[in-house]
C-alpha cells in the first residue's frame, strides 16, 4: 500500500495550495484552503500534511509518508482532487482566490 502516493504530486499540490488558497484564521499553525483542500507544515518544517474531508496524507522528512482514509474511493477522489490542481499554472491570476 506504500505506493498509492505520488509524493511529488502531492508535494506539488500543497504549494499550490499555498499559493492560491486562502489563510485559515485563528489556526494555531498555518493552514491554507483551496478548493476543497488543506495544506499544513509542521513546526519545524519536516512535516507537511495535505488532506480533504475524507483523506490525510502526511509526507515525511526523506519522502516517507503515512496516509489516513476509509475506502479506496475517498482515495482516488483525493488523488484526483491533486491530479486537477496540478494542472492549474499558477501564472494565471485568473485561478487566484
Amino acid at each position: 500500500m506504500k505506493n498509492e502516493l505520488d509524493i511529488h504530486l502531492c508535494l506539488r499540490a500543497f504549494e499550490k495550495i499555498r499559493q492560491l488558497g486562502a489563510k485559515r484564521e485563528g489556526a494555531m499553525m498555518d493552514v491554507y484552503d483551496y478548493q476543497g483542500l488543506s495544506a499544513s507544515s509542521g513546526y519545524d518544517g519536516y512535516d507537511i500534511t495535505v488532506s480533504n474531508r475524507d483523506v490525510s496524507a502526511t509526507i515525511h522528512f526523506h519522502n516517507s509518508y503515512d496516509l489516513d482514509y476509509h475506502g479506496q474511493d475517498k482515495l482516488d477522489t483525493f488523488i484526483s482532487q491533486l491530479n486537477r490542481l496540478d494542472r492549474i499554472d499558477v501564472s494565471d491570476s485568473a485561478s487566484r482566490v
